[in-house]
């Protein structure tokens, strides 16, 4: 049960907002019951951080399902693996479960990414996971596909964590797929009162992606400094960048080549009305503007 005395317990007892743990290991899941979780998640990855945790268990366990399942193959043992360390967090969550009706105490099951392209499978593999607890709620993408198989789990009574969802588009076509599949499900009269459907937006991997952009672009010169030395060259044929600033009419500022930069340190500028035949790497002297325009040079 949550402790109301602790931080994160008092934040759960106040409010809509709660705290899911995103592990499966039963010692931090029973600590981050007691800061006031109610829910946790597993996958392939998590459940292999939890197996490492109790080693000499799950291998003597791995040993007994291959024994067991002779005909079965490593990655069907390794889902089973997954299947038992999702169990026994389940187990660990169901008082919160019972106190919340259905909406929280819920232990979330993430879908094979190698079924992704398959509504049925996704669907199939979906209803399974349901089927091991009644607080296993299943993580399903938020692709084109995956919203298909949403609506289907759905009517099929099966609770959806919504993931792989960065943006609010994919938010609103999951939560439409999760309420067609739902109003399907009331009209032949079946109960959806404890189904308790959660779309996740996963803004911290937009901000891991985000952080990563900013590092690349921050260790790139400036623009300023990557106009010193290149050669452009002006062209009749206007480009969305181009403009015609310095050049003859008719002709349009355009970059032809990379050459040294002049004395001034400003971008070597060529105004052409074909092709210059200097490339690559030219030098100025290669670059030589043609007939009929002139030159300049952009600070």
């Amino acid at each position: 049960m949550t402790d109301p005395r602790t931080p994160l317990g008092a934040m759960v007892a106040a409010g809509p907002t709660v705290l899911w743990n995103d592990s499966a290991d039963p010692a931090e899941l029973a600590e981050s019951i007691g800061f006031g979780a109610v829910g946790a998640t597993c996958n392939p990855v998590i459940a292999l951080a939890a197996i490492r945790a109790d080693l000499p268990r799950w291998s003597a366990r791995i040993r007994e399902l291959a024994d067991e399942m002779p005909d079965a193959s490593e990655s069907d043992i390794g889902w089973q693996v997954v299947a038992e360390v999702s169990l026994e967090a389940a187990q660990m969550l169901e008082p919160t479960f019972a106190e919340h009706n259905g909406y929280n105490g819920r232990l979330s099951m993430q879908t094979d990414p190698r079924l992704a392209r398959s509504k049925r499978k996704l669907v199939e593999q979906a209803v399974h996971f349901a089927s091991l607890a009644d607080n296993i709620i299943v993580k399903v993408p938020a692709t084109s596909v995956g919203v298909e198989a949403i609506e289907e789990a759905s009517y099929a009574g099966v609770a959806i964590n919504v993931t792989v969802s960065f943006s609010a588009a994919q938010a609103l076509a999951t939560g439409e797929a999760i309420e067609r599949g739902l109003r399907r499900r009331e009209a032949e009269g079946h109960d959806t009162s404890q189904l308790g459907p959660v779309v996740t937006i996963m803004v911290g991997r937009v901000d891991d992606w985000m952080k990563e952009v900013y590092d690349r672009e921050a260790s790139r010169p400036s623009r300023a400094s990557t106009w010193i030395g290149r050669a452009w060259r002006c062209s009749r044929t206007p480009t969305p960048s181009s403009s015609g600033a310095g050049c003859a009419p008719g002709c349009w500022l355009r970059p032809i080549a990379t050459c040294s930069s002049s004395a001034s340190s400003s971008a070597v500028t060529w105004c052409s009305r074909r092709p210059s035949r200097g490339s690559g790497r030219s030098r100025p002297a290669a670059c030589r503007p043609n007939r009929g325009c002139t030159s300049t040079s952009i600070r």
